[in-house]
């Protein structure tokens, strides 16, 4: 991708510098968005698989971590948490985005 799509999540480390959503889970979003609007399909499909993986996304992450990164700081077992959790994340969402990439025809 582009590194401008790189820079766009740029500033949502740390919770945007506040404490606040965690930029692995605020980012994830973003790429579920992306993911979505990739996909050659009816715009109305691409909204509803947009939700459902959102929905999904959602449900894995409140079941791993805390939503803010003030919680995930003061839970972490030494360092790398954040580390850890980014990892977790990522492999969320190649698990989730990989099989629409497949049985959709991406442009």
């Amino acid at each position: 991708k582009p590194e401008e799509l790189v820079w766009a999540a740029g500033a949502f480390g740390g919770g945007l510098g506040q404490g606040d959503l965690c930029g692995f889970l605020t980012g994830g979003m973003m790429a579920i968005g992306f993911h979505a609007g990739s996909l050659s399909v009816e715009r109305k499909e691409a909204k509803k698989l947009c939700r459902q993986l959102r929905k999904s996304y959602w449900q894995a992450w409140t079941s791993m971590a805390p939503l803010h990164c003030s919680e995930v700081l003061e839970r972490r077992e030494g360092d790398g948490a954040c580390t850890r959790l980014g990892c977790l994340a990522s492999a969320r969402l190649q698990r989730l985005l990989e099989p629409t990439s497949k049985s959709l025809v991406t442009s």
